[in-house]
């Protein structure tokens, strides 16, 4: 299971770096367009994306303790401090992503074997009751990752520019 995390760590940054590489050059039209999707818009999407790792971050740093999230400080981030942060401009968005990144493969490498298995309890956003191995939810965050990234190379299909960063097999040996 830590092999599969620090995998799926690696890619999620990798993948993510990719994808800030693609939208760092649009104009901020193409970011803040509402496309029609949940979230509505390149911008919106991102700040939901960040704004849940951090809520993991949150959740994680209550059950295990790790120097590292410890010293990065970015769990102790509200919704209104990122709001605060990004304003309209969701290009401040991406240091914090790269932020994030690192600090989720951080997280990965110093996970303890010992850990993957245990069972934590936490209440999700809708108040309910949950309970799921830490190991588990460290996938969870990767894998909602995976599916915004994929919400977001819709988006650019729909402007059409050119993306393909998405990939497993495009950061693995």
């Amino acid at each position: 299971m830590k092999e599969t995390i620090q995998l799926f760590a690696d890619y999620n940054r990798k993948a993510n770096a990719a994808m800030l590489k693609i939208l760092a050059p649009l104009p901020d039209d193409a970011l803040t367009r509402d496309l029609g999707t949940y979230f509505r818009s390149i911008a919106g999407t991102l700040h939901h994306a960040a704004w849940a790792e951090i809520i993991w971050l949150n959740r994680l740093s209550g059950m295990v303790r790790y120097e590292c999230i410890e010293k990065s400080g970015l769990a102790a981030i509200t919704d209104d401090e990122l709001k605060g942060m990004t304003g309209a401009n969701c290009r401040a968005l991406f240091p914090l992503k790269e932020k994030l990144d690192d600090l989720y493969v951080a997280i990965a490498a110093e996970t303890k074997v010992r850990d993957t298995g245990k069972r934590f309890r936490y209440t999700n956003i809708f108040g309910k009751e949950m309970e799921k191995t830490f190991g588990h939810m460290l996938l969870h965050v990767f894998n909602h990752g995976t599916h915004h990234r994929g919400a977001i190379s819709a988006m650019l299909d729909i402007l059409k520019i050119d993306n393909d960063y998405s990939g497993l097999t495009l950061y693995t040996d």
